[in-house]
């Protein structure tokens, strides 16, 4: 099967990791994003929408972040965090998903059977903190709930987009307020997020690794593509092994990336046309079926961070 772009498609899609060196808008207005893309805004464009309820009554939440790559082009790319108001839980196990204060995940079926290595404050070394640096005490305990469904993925992304912040510190706790943030979304956004863009940026925000793909549909006879983003975000540090991955097509070389492909390349893993390659142009004469969901290959193109690239 080949693929063939649809005339309608106005901005270039790209598939591989790109390296983002800056959010440039969350949640943004038609206005806000006719200025980040660079466009004139048409008289009947529609207001965005970020709350809605679902078929089902359930409150849906939509956390829209644009980023900007480092590329000579400055290409925005968009990804889009979908929240349900109810609990996660698994369909085969009945296990529950849980969250903590430092955005880790993990799945127990009961509060009470977590981990030490999910509720316990630990430095670099493994050690249990029980005081700051100053000598004061500390609970040693992180805040934990059961998660509601796609709140462990954006976590995953201010863990990589936060990339100066202390995880192992009592003081770090990126959990949102579900109450406030599902009665009043815009203003938590701005008060919580958007400020980071600006005011906090230079203090925690770093750049981040991400992973471009096409998603691909067919509609009315006809294929369409658009461009995504793979829900799980790298930090600069992680992805200096990614890089070696790719080089050496062997994603053993580090327990962090391996898990990382197993899950991309996976089941539940990333639905659409991709590489494991730096950045570049999609060509989707050079994509063929790999399963029933999933174009995909191995690494048409350069596999090494371009020379331009800053960790």
């Amino acid at each position: 099967m080949q693929l063939e772009k649809s005339s309608a498609q106005e901005r270039p899609l790209f598939v591989g990791f790109a390296m983002m060196d800056r959010v440039v808008a969350i949640n943004p207005t038609k206005e806000d994003l006719a200025e980040v893309l660079n466009y004139d805004l048409k008289n009947d464009a529609k207001d965005l929408v970020y709350e809605a309820k679902n078929d089902k009554s359930e409150e849906v939440l939509t956390i829209s972040v644009w980023m900007e790559a480092q590329t000579a082009e400055k290409q925005k790319f968009n990804h889009r965090f979908r929240f349900v108001d109810k609990v996660v839980t698994s369909e085969t196990s009945g296990k529950k998903q849980f969250v903590n204060q430092s955005g880790m995940s993990t799945w127990v079926d009961s509060i009470e059977n977590l981990p030490s290595w999910f509720t316990d404050f630990r430095d670099k070394n493994g050690n249990l903190v029980t005081q700051d640096k100053d000598g004061n005490p500390l609970t040693g305990k992180k805040k934990c709930r059961e998660a509601i469904q796609g709140e462990a993925d954006f976590y995953n992304f201010l863990q990589a987009w936060l990339g100066k912040a202390n995880f192992f510190s009592e003081k770090t706790n990126i959990l949102f307020d579900k109450d406030k943030m599902f009665r009043n979304l815009d203003n938590y956004v701005d008060k919580t997020y958007r400020a980071q863009i600006t005011a906090g940026s230079d203090s925690l925000c770093s750049p981040f690794a991400a992973l471009a793909y096409v998603g691909v549909v067919e509609k009315d006879g006809e294929t369409k593509m658009y461009q995504n983003m793979y829900s799980d975000f790298i930090s600069s540090y992680k992805f200096k092994k990614f890089a070696l991955a790719m080089s050496t097509k062997d994603w053993s070389v580090d327990k962090a990336a391996s898990k990382w492909h197993e899950q991309a390349t996976g089941k539940y893993g990333c639905k659409g046309a991709y590489e494991f390659c730096m950045l570049k142009p999609f060509d989707p004469s050079i994509h063929q079926v790999a399963s029933d969901n999933t174009f995909k290959e191995e690494g048409n193109g350069p596999a090494t961070p371009p020379s331009d690239i800053s960790w």
